[in-house]
């Protein structure tokens, strides 16, 4: 069986066949088989008929993994810093970092708030938001803009796990009454 699924795993379709009959366009998919799918969906047949049963632990598993790609989803989304969205993608993230690190090395040689050429460049430090808009940034800004950006990351860290510790794992993680806010 494939299952073809969205980026938060949620089943979009199924196919039976040979994985050379599935169009490389067709998206997202995963080979398993179907004792394998219907555990994942927490479905087991009892008298004849289909019920699913949330408290499997397999299921439970299967929402805890679903849990981390919705947090990878919503973290990657950016986040808010003084107003202005902000990409955290991977590349983002440690580029954020990086810089966040050298202005504090700034910070520590001597970099005031409002020198905008702390960075050693000719121009000023300026940072590109999820708009494309250019973003001056001082060393002091910059180092807030990192822990920000951690703080982001932790945040969504910590609302995965209290999810994953929820007995049963609720079914509804995706409602965005259990997350962070943020760009998402």
């Amino acid at each position: 069986m494939f299952v073809f699924h969205d980026a938060q795993m949620n089943v979009l379709s199924l196919a039976y066949g040979d994985p050379e009959m599935i169009p490389a366009d067709a998206g997202p998919y995963i080979e398993m088989p179907d004792q394998e799918f219907q555990t994942l969906l927490g479905l087991k047949i009892i008298d004849n008929q289909v019920v699913r049963d949330t408290g499997d632990a397999s299921y439970q598993d299967s929402l805890r993994r679903r849990i981390d790609i919705e947090r990878d989803r919503r973290m990657k989304a950016g986040f808010l810093f003084g107003g202005v969205a902000y990409d955290f993608d991977d590349a983002s993230k440690a580029r954020i970092t990086g810089m966040a690190t050298l202005a504090g090395f700034a910070m520590g040689q001597g970099a005031q708030a409002g020198n905008y050429h702390w960075h050693g460049g000719t121009d000023p430090f300026v940072w590109i938001a999820s708009d494309n808009s250019f973003v001056p940034m001082d060393a002091p800004t910059c180092f807030a803009f990192g822990q920000a950006a951690a703080a982001h990351e932790i945040a969504f860290i910590f609302a995965a796990r209290l999810l994953k510790d929820m007995v049963p794992v609720p079914e509804n993680f995706t409602d965005p009454l259990y997350w962070p806010g943020g760009v998402s």
